[in-house]
C-alpha cells in the first residue's frame, strides 16, 4: 500500500526553520497561551516543529492556538473524542521499536497508556457515544480493525482477511464502520462493515488508492482522498453503495485526510499545495479553499479521523512526489 508524504517529516528528521511566537493566523501568542478554544470550535492535529512531532489543537479557523503533548517520541493521529473532553492519539514515546495508543484530557493532563504491546497499534477513531474506540493493530500478526473500552479494556477483534485492514472511521450514527483494506487484489480500497464486524461491503472498485475515509454528521456520504485522477484529492461518495462520488478539490498537489465538521459545512483536509503539508479547509461542497495553518514545518490530519498506519512501518525517507 503507498506511502503518504505527509507523515514522513516526523520520522525522518526533516529540516525545519525556527519559528515566530504567532504560527497560525489569528493566533495571539506562542504555545504559552494556555487558553482553550471553545468546544464548539475547535480542531486537534499533529505538528511537527522543532524537530519534534506533538499534539496541538486550535479553533476551526486556526487561531488561539495551543499545545496539548510534550514529548521527545513521536505523538501523532490524534482523535477528539465527541464531548471534547479528551483526545485519543498514537506514540512510540514509550519504545521507540511499537505504536501505542494514549489518552489525554483536553487541558493535556491526565496522560494515560492505553495499549501496551510489542506490536503496533494505531489509528484510533471515537465511537459516537465516546465510550468505545475502533483502531487498527497487528497484534495477531495482521493488520487488522479492533473497538476498546475508552480505559483500553474489552477489546474486540472485528476484521480477520488475509489483506491489511487499517484506518477505521466510525458512523456518526454509531452504526457502522469504515476502514481501508487491500484484501481484494492488492489496492487500497473503502470498505464499510457494521460495528460489531458483520456485513463488510465494498464501497471503491478503482485499482488505485482509496483510502482515510471520514463520515458526514449524518452518515449518509464519505468523503476520502485519491490518487485516482493522479495527484491526490479530495472526493465525496454515498455511504451505502460507494455511489454518486463527488471530486471537492482539483489541485497539482496532494490533498488528504479530510474529516467534516460537526456542522457538517466544513471539510477540513491537509494538502502540500504551498510546498510543505499545511492545514485548510473548504466548504462542503469544495468551494472557498482557505489555508489556516502556518508552520514552516508540517501539520497534518486534523481532528485525525484516519492515519495510514502503514507509512510509520516502511523505511523509507522519500517523499510522495519522488515515489516512482
Amino acid at each position: 500500500m503507498k506511502t503518504r508524504a505527509a507523515i514522513f517529516p516526523y520520522l525522518f528528521g526533516a529540516a525545519i526553520t525556527l519559528l515566530t511566537p504567532a504560527i497560525l493566523t489569528g493566533c495571539s501568542g506562542s504555545d504559552s497561551n494556555r487558553s482553550t478554544p471553545p468546544v464548539s470550535d475547535l480542531i486537534v492535529y499533529a505538528s511537527r516543529r522543532n524537530d519534534n512531532t506533538d499534539i496541538y489543537l486550535s479553533n476551526a479557523s486556526g487561531g488561539n492556538q495551543r499545545r496539548l503533548t510534550s514529548d521527545f517520541g513521536l505523538d501523532f493521529q490524534p482523535a477528539l473524542r465527541p464531548d471534547r473532553q479528551e483526545v485519543v492519539f498514537t506514540s512510540r514515546r514509550d519504545n521507540e521499536e511499537d505504536f501505542e495508543l494514549f489518552l489525554v484530557d483536553l487541558d493535556g493532563r491526565n496522560l494515560r497508556r492505553l495499549t501496551d504491546n510489542n506490536v503496533t497499534d494505531a489509528d484510533p477513531a471515537w465511537s459516537p457515544d465516546g465510550t468505545r474506540i475502533a483502531f487498527a493493530s497487528d497484534r495477531d500478526g495482521n493488520d487488522e480493525i479492533y473497538t476498546m473500552d475508552r480505559d483500553g479494556g474489552n477489546i474486540v477483534r472485528l476484521t480477520a482477511s488475509s489483506g491489511i485492514d487499517q484506518t477505521p472511521a466510525w458512523s456518526s450514527d454509531g452504526s457502522r464502520i469504515a476502514f481501508v483494506s487491500d484484501r481484494d487484489g492488492g489496492s487500497s480500497e473503502i470498505y464499510v462493515m457494521n460495528a460489531d464486524g458483520s456485513d463488510v461491503r465494498r464501497l471503491t472498485r478503482n485499482g488505485v488508492t482509496d483510502e482515510l475515509p471520514s463520515w458526514s454528521p449524518n452518515s449518509q456520504f464519505l468523503v476520502f482522498d485519491s490518487n485516482r485522477n493522479g495527484d491526490y484529492d479530495i472526493f465525496r461518495m454515498d455511504a451505502s453503495d460507494g455511489s454518486n462520488v463527488v471530486r471537492l478539490t482539483n489541485s497539482d498537489a496532494d490533498d488528504s485526510s479530510p474529516v467534516y465538521s460537526t456542522d457538517g459545512r466544513l471539510i477540513f483536509f491537509d494538502s502540500d499545495r504551498d510546498d510543505n503539508f499545511q492545514i485548510f479547509r473548504m466548504q462542503e461542497n469544495g468551494g472557498n479553499v482557505q489555508k489556516i495553518s502556518f508552520n514552516d514545518d508540517s501539520d497534518t490530519n486534523p481532528d485525525a479521523r484516519a492515519q495510514k498506519t502503514q507509512n510509520i512501518r516502511l523505511k523509507d525517507t522519500r517523499t510522495r512526489s519522488q515515489q516512482p
